[in-house]
């Protein structure tokens, strides 16, 4: 039974995280399709532990701004959001995540809206990320909404810096 206030968490979801619920929702109950619709795949999506694992961490420190989200109207950043704005720095990048260094209280699950700074271009690219786990140090962040340009600037930066640490050793 869906609760008024179950639906209303739903619909705040972002699409890519209402598109994940339905998977999930999908996987646990085969039983449900019907023959005309197609059984789930064996082949899923890789988790975030996977990713972490799959994808070069790469150690740099650069500046990134961010602020928590607590709904979808919160995604665009406005003059009155000033004061929520962190700004602070990341201990390392992955065209998957980052590793977000603060001192701040930051929860498991919950979504940042980021600004990071790449060194290189001399411009900041927004993503919208999920924290996956805190310490003391901060938080290890997954991307879960950047748009093409953005992904496509994120793993030049990432390339050039592999190189430059390729060639300093």
């Amino acid at each position: 039974m869906v609760t008024p206030r179950k639906k209303s968490l739903f619909q705040s979801l972002t699409p890519h995280l209402k598109a994940a619920v339905h998977r999930l929702k999908a996987a646990a109950s085969p039983s449900r399709l019907s023959p005309s619709h197609p059984k789930p795949s064996t082949k899923s999506t890789p988790t975030f532990i996977e990713k972490r694992l799959i994808e070069e961490r790469v150690p740099v420190k650069i500046p990134v701004r961010y602020m928590p989200v607590k709904g979808d109207k919160e995604l665009e950043l406005r003059a009155e959001d000033q004061d929520k704005v962190q700004v602070t720095y990341s201990k390392n990048l992955s065209s998957g995540g980052m590793f977000l260094v603060t001192k701040n209280e930051l929860f498991f699950d919950s979504l940042l809206l980021l600004n990071v700074f790449l060194p290189s271009s001399g411009t900041y690219l927004s993503a919208l990320a999920k924290v996956m786990w805190t310490d003391k140090e901060g938080a290890g962040l997954a991307f879960v909404e950047m748009n093409f340009k953005n992904l496509e600037k994120l793993k030049n930066y990432l390339k050039e810096v592999k190189g430059q640490k390729s060639q300093a050793s």
